[in-house]
């Protein structure tokens, strides 16, 4: 059994989404771009994998990452989030 975590502090960055609705959305291109910068908030995500010996080669596993199946933005808010990720495998060695 194994657990662990993942911080991202807070930071700022730009409003990705907003910025882009300006520009291709109608708006001023005048607008200045540090007009998009904003805060973002700390994130952390909680990992977990338990595994188990069957046989002597044959090894089964459990792993579920983001635990709290949190869907924070880690580099900016355009960016693809994923939300819990569980994953059951086996591994068997000849």
């Amino acid at each position: 059994m194994s657990a662990g975590l993942s911080y991202i502090g807070s930071f700022r960055n730009y409003d990705q989404i907003a910025f882009y609705n300006a520009v291709y959305g109608g708006g001023s291109s005048s607008e200045l771009a540090r007009a998009f910068i904003i805060d973002y908030p700390s994130n952390v995500k909680l990992n977990a994998q338990v595994a188990r010996d069957i046989t002597r080669s044959v090894n089964v596993f459990l792993r579920v990452d983001n635990l709290t199946n949190s869907y924070r933005p880690e580099v900016s808010n355009i960016n693809a989030v994923y939300g819990r990720l569980t994953v059951l495998g086996v591994k068997a060695r000849w």
